[in-house]
């Protein structure tokens, strides 16, 4: 496997993953309360990208220049992920 797909996968999962867990725990504990804490998990994924972007960068200037493309790939797979999720926990009624 390339360089640039271990970066993408390795900085991708992650990211969706965690968004994904957020979105589904706002929407199945919808009706008890406790969808502030799911809520809040939304943040970490959002962690991740912002560390991950700044790793690409740092692997560009070293010269990684796979590695830095396949970061960048996994952060714009992780964006549409965090996009997705954020729109579905707003729409879900948590304000």
């Amino acid at each position: 496997m390339s360089p640039f797909v271990k970066a993408m996968i390795f900085t991708a999962v992650p990211i969706v993953a965690l968004s994904a867990i957020s979105m589904v725990g706002v929407a199945a504990n919808q009706h008890s309360g406790a969808t502030i804490g799911w809520a809040l998990l939304w943040f970490l994924p959002a962690i991740i990208a912002f560390v991950v972007l700044m790793g690409s960068i740092v692997h560009f200037v070293q010269g990684e220049r796979q590695i830095a493309a396949g970061m960048l790939a996994g952060f714009g797979i992780g964006v549409v992920a965090l996009g997705g999720s954020c729109f579905a926990i707003v729409s879900s009624g948590f304000y």
